[in-house]
């Protein structure tokens, strides 16, 4: 619990140095459920559902891996790197993805042109979407 209060602290900081690109639809009530702090947690929170029913019901209808999908996510953290952008009812988060179990380096590869790092990071973009229940995921890539 202490990690999450952690990077929701890392990701109000974010916000407030963020301005490159496009300017993202901030809300001033950090409770709203279409505040950039609430999709950065769904995404962040993401990991810890992995292998449980929640990880399914993390996904909007139509979006939702199959077991054999699901296996891509074991062992993977995510992190948000940008301040969310909130259009209507879509969401584009930019998120970076982090093996848990780094793999070794391999003197051919890792120059870092992948949006990552050598050590199997990447950056990924997530897509959200608003349905009945709350923001889903409709599209969460963990590779390029």
């Amino acid at each position: 619990m202490k990690h999450i209060r952690t990077d929701i602290v890392f990701v109000l900081a974010m916000f407030a140095f963020a301005g490159c690109g496009e300017t993202p639809q901030v809300t001033t009530d950090v409770s709203s459920t279409d505040s950039p702090l609430m999709l950065a947690s769904i995404v962040e929170s993401f990991s810890d559902k992995v292998g449980s029913p929640q990880f399914i019901d993390a996904f909007a209808d139509g979006s939702r891996p199959t077991p054999d999908q699901e296996k891509s996510y074991h062992n993977m953290t995510f992190e948000v790197v940008e301040t969310p952008y909130v259009s209507g009812d879509t969401a584009k988060v930019k998120v970076k993805v982090i093996p848990m179990v780094r793999k070794k380096r391999s003197p051919s590869k890792g120059n870092g042109e992948d949006g990552g790092s050598s050590s199997g990071e990447r950056n990924v973009e997530w897509t959200l979407v608003k349905t009945k229940d709350g923001w889903k995921i409709k599209n969460a890539p963990v590779s390029l």
